[in-house]
């Protein structure tokens, strides 16, 4: 963020300017914590495509800087101010209901990410960054179902636990979610599951009917990250790193009247914007009635054990998802 010192990492110090927006509270890291809403000017490194023309932004680059956006409306955390610093929210979802916070992405040109967890890169492109002929993953927009923004949501074909396939009363949908070490449950579906995970696998199907799959263990078996060497054997001892951790978590979008409430922000109104107690709009309630889902499908939230090996690609605005393969085996 311009006008303070530059850090690679750790927390923001700086208090920016007012946002006009009121504070939230934001489930994050697993708590309620106290947002304040600032607005600040945000710069990425340029990258060239191939042709020389701008195509995007890396967070590792060696360029000069070259600002993504001006005026950005960003969230601080602020129970960790007063300790010198705060987590900042920025947001890699591009639509969100109407009264949920601005995200950062939104208030950008950009279209396409790419994740290079291995390598610890972000790309930010302005055009898609997944050809046409690639046979890609179609994501869900979720936001019908009371879902506060498009996460990033593919339905699951298979789920696979410590080598066994798991049979479910509803179809399943996993949402990719960066912000999470392992994997959180519905907790709907948790309690029928085995409660030691060793291994798991998600299997999601592509627009031509092939199957792609995310998969993470207690043990890891990869590369050294410079290059070269023996890979780890199978039988090492787990990672500290990206461990697969698995927790329930509460999902209340299917529930009877979510949504119907009035939004964190005490505007008075639902999150979609419209009046207390008002129902879902016909287009939405038919939307939900036509992707397959069901009533109230399981949701997992898909974190960095199942990616951390991979490299990831969003269209954001096509709506499509492309798995790289897994760069540790």
């Amino acid at each position: 963020m311009r006008g303070h010192r530059p850090t690679q990492w750790g927390c923001y110090r700086g208090n920016a300017r007012l946002s006009g927006l009121g504070d939230t509270e934001e489930l994050y890291g697993g708590a309620d914590v106290s947002v304040v809403w600032r607005r600040g000017d945000f710069a990425f490194e340029l990258v060239h495509g191939s042709s020389g023309a701008d195509s995007g932004y890396s967070s590792d680059g060696h360029r000069s800087h070259n600002a993504v956006t001006t005026d950005t409306v960003f969230g601080v955390a602020r129970g960790y101010v007063d300790k010198g610093g705060g987590g900042v929210f920025l947001g890699l979802c591009k639509q969100r209901l109407p009264r949920i916070r601005p995200s950062l992405l939104e208030q950008t040109d950009i279209a396409s990410l790419r994740f290079d967890f291995l390598a610890r890169r972000l790309e930010l492109s302005r055009r898609s960054l997944i050809d046409r002929k690639d046979d890609a993953v179609r994501l869900l927009d979720l936001r019908s179902r009371g879902s506060p923004v498009a996460n990033y949501a593919a339905r699951v074909s298979r789920l696979f636990v410590n080598g066994a396939a798991i049979d479910t009363d509803r179809p399943v949908v996993a949402i990719i979610d960066t912000g999470t070490t392992g994997i959180s449950v519905d907790e709907r579906l948790f309690d029928a599951l085995p409660p030691r995970w060793l291994e798991a696998r998600l299997e999601l199907l592509t627009e031509r009917g092939n199957t792609v799959s995310l998969d993470a263990s207690v043990k890891r078996r990869r590369r050294p990250a410079s290059g070269g060497g023996a890979t780890i054997p199978r039988d090492a001892k787990e990672y500290d790193e990206f461990p697969l951790l698995v927790s329930p978590v509460q999902v209340p979008w299917f529930e009877p009247g979510f949504g119907q409430e009035e939004c964190a922000d005490g505007s008075g109104l639902q999150c979609n914007g419209r009046p207390l107690g008002a129902p879902p709009p016909l287009l939405d309630q038919l939307r939900s009635k036509l992707d397959g889902l069901g009533d109230a499908p399981y949701v997992l939230f898909v974190g960095l054990a199942f990616l951390w090996r991979r490299e990831l690609t969003i269209d954001v605005d096509d709506s499509r998802m492309l798995l790289g393969p897994d760069g540790g085996t």
